[in-house]
């Protein structure tokens, strides 16, 4: 006699009877006296204006999705959540981020896209584990030195800023995306051009007084770039070369 009807309720009840908590929690009020075994936490589009306290009492949380608040600030107690691996704060009205940003030592992907964010705090290279950072449409001039830490770093989107210097050791980083487009920049560091593992890079405005040296065709990787009219002008011939010739490459020019 065949019981598959039984064995898959029994599958997807087990999980319910015995306390197990990997689902995404979607509202506070879910939470109650249970929040040592909540993984994930989605408060997106809460309007809540600061980080609710009985977050940071979540010792094992791994995923905080926090898009799409009016929050302004990122306290000190975000040190605590020292297991999460994914924070979102994009679409917030963040102006300031606590150094004890640093103690998220198992943080993978940091979004703060379109915040208020004018500096970021030099802990953001204790990051050691961080691949992917999402810092674009803010308010910021320069970013730390300190970035240049971030050894497991593949994803940069810095654009829509007012920077106008890189770190002078950007090229330590092992990163295959880079977005600095529509900023301030005056210049590219010479580093720029030992990111040998980039595939996607858009520099469209990413500055008035930008132009590309013969460096760049060592950057043997790239496969899609994103350019302006102008700096395509001045910029070295192999990139055409490499347009007409390369399948897998392709400019597109804004």
């Amino acid at each position: 006699m065949y019981c598959y009807p039984k064995i898959i309720y029994l599958l997807i009840l087990l999980p319910l009877l015995f306390g197990c908590h990997t689902h995404t929690i979607n509202h506070l009020d879910n939470v109650k006296d249970n929040q040592k075994n909540i993984t994930r936490l989605n408060l997106s589009y809460q309007n809540l204006t600061e980080i609710p306290a009985i977050v940071f009492e979540m010792e094992n949380l791994k995923v905080l999705n926090l898009n799409s608040n009016k929050i302004t600030k990122i306290p000190p107690e975000i040190g605590k959540l020292i297991h999460l691996e994914k924070l979102i704060l994009s679409n917030n009205k963040i102006v300031d981020i606590a150094d004890e940003i640093g103690y998220l030592k198992a943080l993978k992907k940091l979004s703060l896209r379109t915040n208020k964010i004018s500096q970021l705090p030099a802990s953001i290279g204790d990051l050691k584990r961080l691949e992917i950072l999402k810092i674009g449409f803010n308010q910021l001039v320069e970013l730390p030195d300190e970035i240049k830490n971030l050894e497991n770093l593949t994803q940069l989107y810095a654009e829509y800023n007012r920077l106008e210097f890189l770190p002078n050791e950007l090229g330590s980083l092992n990163l295959t995306d880079l977005f600095i487009n529509q900023n301030n920049l005056k210049t590219l560091p010479n580093s720029f051009y030992e990111l040998s593992s980039l595939i996607r890079l858009n520099i469209s405005n990413a500055g008035n007084a930008i132009t590309l040296k013969n460096e760049i065709c060592k950057l043997r990787r790239i496969e899609q770039l994103t350019i302006d009219f102008n700096t395509l002008t001045f910029a070295p011939r192999c990139l055409e070369i490499r347009a007409r010739s390369n399948p897998r490459f392709s400019i597109t020019i804004n």
